[in-house]
């Protein structure tokens, strides 16, 4: 569904003018339906990867092609979650969820309709009229997920979505997502520090070096990703081999 062919991504620092490179001459499949991680070190160019399947940023050389048509603007097919949530302070609950479909300019009932069940599904509909001060990360994270998925996207894009929460919010909320998955097939791709969280989502493991980024290593994890391995010795052993990947040694 997704190719990415020798892409690389230039721009000129703000503070003197230098040209830095983000990316170098990543290439990258993605399969209809799969779930794809990206994982590297601060500066590795993973959010701009992102945004360039999202159309929102070009890239300097090489091409994106999406269902085979390259890519020249924002994509109507995706759906970018961001790291912090999004969310208009000002808007309730059920406000800053329809507004997606807002901005698509979809009638007011058929935009109700939609939020309403997905709120009811996330277990935050009587949350509705409230504010996202009002409410938890994992309340502020489903609010967000809610506004995402009623786009009905065939392409998810997630940058970092689970970083601010505890623990535990975003173990529930990871089982969340694959849970969505499992029901509506869509594919995703998740940029994400956390190796732990990389194995439990990911079935492709796409690991970037240090800036520019490149692709050091691709690992297929589609046997191992499912709701209920966090404790198996196979999850352990598969972090333990991404971990000595991002340090540089090959087993």
């Amino acid at each position: 569904m997704i190719d990415v062919k020798e892409v690389s991504l230039s721009y000129k620092a703000i503070n003197n003018g230098q040209i830095l490179e983000a990316l170098h001459k990543v290439t990258l499949n993605i399969a209809k339906g799969e779930r794809c991680v990206l994982l590297g070190p601060s500066g590795s160019g993973k959010t701009s990867l992102l945004y360039l399947l999202a159309g929102l940023l070009r890239p300097s050389s090489g091409e994106i092609l999406i269902d085979n048509k390259t890519i020249s603007g924002p994509q109507e097919k995706a759906a970018l979650m961001l790291q912090d949530y999004g969310l208009f302070p000002w808007k309730t609950v059920v406000a800053n969820a329809e507004l997606g479909l807002e901005v698509r300019k979809a009638p007011k009932r058929d935009r109700k309709e939609k939020v309403s069940e997905l709120l009811e599904q996330l277990g935050i509909k009587e949350y509705a009229l409230k504010y996202p001060f009002e409410l938890s990360g994992g309340q502020r994270q489903r609010v967000a997920i809610a506004r995402a998925l009623a786009l009905e996207p065939e392409i998810l894009l997630m940058d970092e979505p689970f970083s601010a929460l505890d623990s535990l919010t975003r173990e529930q909320m990871q089982k969340l997502i694959l849970h969505i998955w499992q029901e509506r097939q869509f594919t995703f791709v998740l940029v994400t520090h956390s190796i732990e969280e990389a194995v439990f989502l990911g079935e492709k493991i796409v690991i970037l070096s240090e800036g520019p980024g490149k692709i050091l290593e691709i690992v297929e994890n589609k046997n191992l990703a499912e709701n209920e391995f966090r404790d198996t010795s196979k999850f352990y052993n598969q972090c333990t081999l991404i971990r000595r990947l991002i340090e540089g040694q090959r087993l």
